[in-house]
């Protein structure tokens, strides 16, 4: 049992972010390949979300790290909260997420990237080990992987990270989705 429980944790740590607790990168990168496939196969696309948190340099500066350390908790359990359970939220790097939603077109996507956007702007994020709550805002990006396209997974970001800077000049706490660039 006890081997059990150690070979469980030691596949966590491979592939859960310590700090959030949701998905790493090299989760992410899995299961990208896997929906990639599943999409080329049975026709069906999906959409990615490419979320960052607006000025979160000036939350350590201001707050410190620990308090930096309690939004990026904070933002994990929200996100695990709001998405549907068939969504793969993941810590991308830094103060970014992505977000992988299965069958789900660049429309759906928006909406669900605007859901997110509007209940952050409302919300005050805090965590255990944080003195204080702070609001705060992100900026998304939207694009999907169309079934009959030929193109890969870091196409697809590329173009997810192009509608988030687009997001960001635009003024940030906004989404921008990959047909308005």
């Amino acid at each position: 049992k006890r081997l059990q429980d150690k070979m469980e944790e030691v596949a966590d740590m491979a592939t859960i972010d310590a700090l959030t607790g949701l998905y790493n990168r090299r989760a992410l990168f899995s299961r990208l390949t896997e929906e990639y496939s599943r999409a080329r196969r049975y026709g069906q696309g999906f959409s990615i979300l490419l979320i960052d948190i607006d000025d979160f340099k000036k939350i350590n500066d201001e707050h410190g790290h620990q308090v930096g350390d309690g939004i990026l908790r904070g933002l994990g359990a929200f996100l695990r909260q709001i998405l549907r359970d068939s969504d793969f939220p993941s810590r991308y790097g830094g103060e970014e997420f992505i977000c992988l939603l299965p069958s789900t077109d660049l429309m759906q996507a928006s909406q669900a990237g605007e859901k997110i956007r509007k209940q952050l702007a409302t919300s005050k994020l805090s965590s255990k080990k944080m003195a204080v709550s702070l609001q705060i805002t992100v900026s998304i990006g939207a694009a999907t992987l169309n079934a009959n396209e030929d193109e890969d997974i870091d196409t697809l970001i590329k173009r997810a990270d192009d509608a988030l800077y687009q997001a960001k000049r635009n003024g940030k706490n906004q989404l921008v989705n990959e047909s308005e660039l």
